[in-house]
């Protein structure tokens, strides 16, 4: 059983904000080859990178956005519990194949400061959630899959 994140700093949402929940994973255009350098159109090699699939949300006051070490979540107000990101999805690409989780995080954090200069995230305190958040990496897709959809595919 997985256990709980610990979460360091907490956003409430004062105002709607569009986010990117974490839904499953498509097989990426990199690849790693033996000497773990990244390459791309190698289908022959054995290891290929993912990239996380994302549903548009728009997250609403009552909402709270949470640190949870090294990624961002989402606690909604009925209670789902999600990773997600602030700003628009972009594939694992070659000039970042390895960092770019970090790279992303980074660009989240920086949109983060934005919005609450904007007054439509603020401090708040952390709220815990029942449950342990989706787990996207269990759902895998098709590489023709959209990085990013409107409603979850069935």
């Amino acid at each position: 059983m997985r256990s709980p994140l610990s979460i360091r700093r907490a956003l409430d949402v004062a105002a709607p904000v569009t986010v990117y929940r974490a839904i499953g994973r498509r097989p990426s255009s990199v690849y790693v080859d033996e000497v773990r350098h990244a390459v791309t159109d190698s289908p022959g090699m054995p290891h290929r990178l993912w990239d996380v699939v994302f549903e548009e949300y728009v997250a609403q006051v009552g909402d709270q956005l949470q640190d949870g070490q090294g990624s961002l979540m989402l606690l909604t107000e009925s209670g789902d519990f999600h990773r997600v990101q602030i700003t628009p999805p972009q594939p694992r690409s070659l000039h970042d194949p390895f960092t770019h989780a970090d790279r992303t995080l980074a660009a989240d954090w920086a949109r983060i400061e934005v919005l609450m200069a904007e007054g439509r995230l603020t401090a708040g305190r952390v709220q815990r959630s029942r449950q342990l958040p989706f787990d996207a990496a269990q759902v895998k897709f098709a590489d023709d899959q959209p990085l990013v959809v409107q409603t979850r595919p069935s």
